[in-house]
């Protein structure tokens, strides 16, 4: 699928927005002012504000309310930084409802999740959590997934409050949106039940690793080299799934990135390695007392890859927690069942490797993003526990960077003055620009149909034309009250900037790029009033095939600093 614009301007262009004279005396510019009166927003500057969400707890894990912003320092770089912003979540959770239970709702209407106390204040919606349940099929055993998924399901009933959103996801190679963003929590239930009939991955993997071991204590010395060229056939297999898990949750970020609100991925998995085969490469060093092999590793570390993940999470605000699925792991048991043959020649601690290798991963990015990784228990009601106390009990700092958006990774530190205290939270951030933010904003609704919209901004169809080829140009018109603008007095006229987005996704799924246009605002002194109770009318056309659209437009106010997205469906050629 493609999508253009009907050329007004420039043919190049792909899309065109352009100011429609609803009112003429409104929107006429005043003889007085000079041809080059638009350079007065060449100055505008983007104020980039960072959050970061910091949890306190004691040194034995329990969650600390009741401190202020005088209570932190925040560092950049090593450098101190004003807190600008502070909001404290400290909140108690009201019984949860039996699992499955359903409150009688009008059809098509969400199912209303068990939430706080109703004397409690819903948060601010920068501060609405959008938590995603990422199920690791490719990466998990089922019997092991199938044994946490229970604990899952009432671990959202219990900490889900109003206002807040789940979306289920797998992942088998590929990302599978099982259920997108909802209030609905037990549609999502109804999901992960579903899911413990799928099939999982792991499994083969490790009956080749068993393979292996098998073959490395049973091997001779003169059969060393082809025992580590199957070893690094195995090795090389393993990377290129990895780098198919790693480039999914990378690529799966990005749009993540533009939903307001706090943003949490929830991991169920049996980890998945930091460096390939590891263990198999001592293994083979081991039983033949050959120090050369291990120079093999270096060749199939991901570590620098992984490091990139974690700052993905942070340039997009994304805490990870993580879940081993595998329970309590009993060192050795692997071997265990192999009496002879060598195995105590290689050694139990090869176990050991393998699994620190494998939780190695799931460990740094909850730790570099700010959150929990529960691992080596049968019981994970605790961890859980633990991932639910972030949600309710946690500060949000902001500040505002020093330095423009330059694109590179700053370090942040949080430090709380209290000794007897412990902080958690994001290693870093990457400073995106504003207009980075709105396309990635923009993004984020369309794919997911979450609007936030502050300007109330609205669009409608207002013709469809007939083209060549079966396309149709259609025209929309986008209106924004001006009442919802930050307007400013410069001589005999008040004045705006704002910059608008727009990208649509059809039924398939395929998106068209998301397009910037800048709109200039100028209203004579003398109508400002009528104005107020006006809109600013835009017409945008665009040639698109017939069908169903989902159209996202992207509002930035450049003036008074905030941003609007809003989305909607258009049907094309229908009737």
């Amino acid at each position: 699928m493609k999508y253009s614009l009907a050329a007004r301007r420039s043919p190049a262009a792909w899309i065109t927005l352009l100011t429609v004279l609803r009112t003429a005396a409104l929107l006429a510019q005043s003889p007085e002012t000079p041809a080059d009166s638009s350079e007065i927003f060449a100055e505008t500057v983007d104020v980039n504000l960072v959050n970061v969400e910091v949890m306190v707890t004691d040194k034995k894990g329990v969650p600390i309310a009741g401190l202020s912003r005088e209570d932190f320092e925040v560092y950049e770089d090593g450098r101190p930084v004003e807190i600008t912003n502070f909001y404290a979540r400290q909140m108690a959770m009201t019984p949860a409802p039996k699992l499955g239970e359903r409150k009688a709702v009008a059809p098509g209407m969400e199912q209303p999740p068990h939430s706080e106390a109703s004397t409690a204040i819903a948060p601010p919606e920068d501060q609405r959590l959008n938590l995603v349940v990422f199920i690791d099929n490719f990466n998990v055993r089922p019997l092991d997934r199938n044994r946490v998924l229970g604990k899952v399901r009432t671990f959202l009933f219990e900490n889900v409050r109003a206002g807040d959103r789940v979306m289920l996801v797998s992942y088998n190679r590929s990302i599978k949106v099982e259920r997108p963003l909802t209030s609905d929590l037990n549609s999502v239930s109804d999901a992960l039940s579903e899911m413990e009939s799928i099939s999982g991955h792991r499994s083969g993997a490790d009956a080749e690793r068993r393979d292996l071991i098998t073959e490395i204590e049973r091997s001779k010395p003169e059969e060393r080299t082809q025992l580590v060229h199957r070893i690094r056939q195995h090795a090389q297999s393993l990377a290129n799934d990895l780098a198919f898990t790693i480039d999914g949750l990378k690529n799966f970020l990005g749009p993540l990135s533009g939903l307001p609100g706090r943003k949490a991925i929830l991991h169920v998995s049996n980890g998945f390695p930091m460096i390939p085969a590891e263990d198999l490469f001592y293994a083979v060093q081991q039983r033949h007392d050959d120090v050369s092999v291990l120079g093999e590793i270096r060749a199939f570390d991901v570590s620098r890859r992984i490091e990139e993940l974690a700052a993905a999470a942070n340039a997009n605000r994304v805490t990870f927690y993580a879940i081993d699925a595998s329970g309590l792991r009993a060192y050795g048991a692997d071997g265990a069942e192999r009496k002879g043959g060598g195995w105590e020649t290689i050694g139990p601690e090869i176990d050991s490797m393998h699994v620190a290798n494998l939780q190695s991963p799931i460990r740094f990015l909850a730790d570099a993003t700010g959150g929990l990784a529960v691992f080596n228990t049968n019981d994970i009601g605790p961890g859980l526990r633990g991932i639910g106390g972030d949600f309710s009990s946690y500060y949000s700092l902001g500040f505002e960077p020093a330095h423009r958006d330059d694109g590179r990774y700053h370090k942040v530190e949080v430090r709380v003055l209290r000794e007897d205290l412990l902080v958690r939270h994001r290693s870093g951030y990457r400073a995106k620009s504003v207009e980075n933010q709105m396309v990635d904003g923009t993004t984020s609704a369309l794919l997911y149909g979450v609007d936030t919209n502050p300007a109330r901004v609205t669009f409608e169809v207002e013709t469809q034309e007939r083209r060549e080829e079966g396309l149709f140009l259609v025209t929309l018109l986008i209106r924004v009250p001006f009442d919802r603008l930050t307007l400013v007095p410069q001589g005999e006229q008040y004045r705006g900037q704002l910059r608008v987005f727009v990208s649509v996704m059809d039924e398939k799924g395929a998106m068209s790029p998301v397009e910037r246009s800048d709109v200039p605002v100028r209203i004579p002194a003398e109508y400002l009033q009528a104005a107020l109770g006006d809109s600013l009318t835009y017409e945008t056309s665009l040639v698109m095939r017939p069908g169903r659209h989902r159209v996202a437009i992207g509002l930035r106010d450049d003036l008074g600093y905030t941003d609007s997205f809003v989305t909607g469906y258009v049907a094309v050629g229908a009737g």
